[in-house]
């Protein structure tokens, strides 16, 4: 089966964007436990309802944040109801007990802040064990590292394929059958 060129032009194309369709949200969401998701999402949620003494429950007693940083994270939820998942990191998923950190982005270009949830859990109970609010001057040049890196690898991936291809048209000409 023989494809013209502007086929494999096209079908390689394909295959690069649906790569470049692939988000570290949706990596960090499936590789995250779906009790630690729902954990911190039930955590934003009684935040930006104003429930303040709902959002400590989630909070391991000895480590709960002080009321300034639940009162720093309303103000980011305020702005940004929905904020992005940039990473996860999950350890012992399958026993117990496990840890995850979850990084979420806040605001979009200079104006990011990003807030680091670190959950504990042992036996079918979690809990966050701490919170850490950062200005996001860091994250914003850690980001557009990231994007250049990934665009990098995805131009090495198409000169591989395409070196791939060239060098099989070129071995089949050489050693017709």
């Amino acid at each position: 089966m023989k494809l013209s060129r502007i086929a494999r032009l096209a079908l390689l194309a394909l295959c690069l964007g649906a790569c470049s369709a692939c988000s570290m949200q949706k990596l960090a969401e499936r590789i995250t436990p779906d009790g630690d998701l729902a954990l911190v999402h039930a955590l934003f949620k009684d935040l930006h309802a104003g429930h303040t003494d709902a959002a400590r429950a989630h909070f391991d007693a000895k480590n709960a944040p002080s009321d300034k940083t639940l009162a720093t994270l309303t103000a980011l939820l305020a702005e940004t109801p929905k904020p992005q998942l940039v990473g996860a990191n999950v350890t012992k998923q399958n026993s117990d007990p496990w840890q995850t950190t979850l990084t979420y982005q806040f605001g979009r270009g200079k104006q990011v802040h990003v807030v680091t949830l670190h959950i504990h859990g042992a036996k079918g109970h979690r809990r966050i064990d701490t919170l850490h609010i950062g200005t996001g001057s860091d994250m914003h040049g850690l980001m557009r590292i990231a994007t250049w890196f990934f665009s990098g690898l995805l131009v090495v991936l198409a000169a591989v394929v395409v070196l791939v291809i060239w060098l099989v048209r070129r071995n089949q000409r050489k050693y017709k059958r």
